[in-house]
């Protein structure tokens, strides 16, 4: 009995340094993309989307829509340019059991064609990279939204990561399914201030 106890023991230490060190090599990194028709041109949906406050006012519509949307609160801080390459806003956010804060700047700006922008999430070195691009589709505009970063070992690096884009994914569809929203209804949101 003592044999196998101790092969037990054994197979099972080997078992948890094997996962314990699988956490290392798994990729630190994640990915989302999704998107969605809005019956308007591109040029009805840029100007939402290339101003930050707007686009945070959007966003904030949808999570007062989510069931737990009300639990976190958020400050944000602004740039002083309002639209397009430059612009920057700082989210951040406590509840729901964790403190986030995120920066968003726009490094590229097409009209008609889409966003691109840098991000920092939880640091304060750029690990986000992502675009909203917009492509003339029957009936209307599709808006992509996509976004990849990486996750630092010190914060769970692949385990961490392998969590991270599903579960931004349904957060980023609501986001986008409230611009449709918002286009289509020809609702005018209040820039956040």
């Amino acid at each position: 009995m003592k044999k196998v106890s101790k092969w037990g023991g054994a197979i099972f230490g080997v078992l948890a340094l094997l996962c314990c060190g699988g956490v290392f090599v798994l990729p630190n990194e994640w990915h989302v993309k999704t998107s969605v028709v809005i019956d308007a041109p591109a040029d009805q949906i840029y100007p939402i989307v290339a101003r930050p406050r707007q686009w945070v006012a959007v966003i904030e519509r949808a999570v007062q829509k989510m069931p737990d949307g009300e639990k976190a609160n958020f400050t944000y801080t602004f740039s002083d340019v309002s639209e397009g390459v430059g612009a920057w806003w700082v989210s951040e956010s406590s509840g729901m059991g964790y403190d986030s804060r995120v920066r968003v700047e726009y490094t590229r700006a097409e009209p008609g064609v889409g966003l691109w922008y840098d991000g920092m999430i939880q640091q304060d070195e750029v690990n986000d990279h992502g675009s909203m691009t917009f492509e003339a589709v029957e009936g209307g505009t599709r808006v992509t939204w996509e976004d990849r970063g990486t996750i630092a070992a010190s914060k769970g690096g692949g385990l961490t990561a392998m969590a991270v884009g599903p579960s931004l994914e349904p957060a980023f569809q609501a986001y986008l399914l409230e611009l449709k929203d918002v286009v289509e209804s020809g609702v005018q949101v209040q820039d956040v201030e």
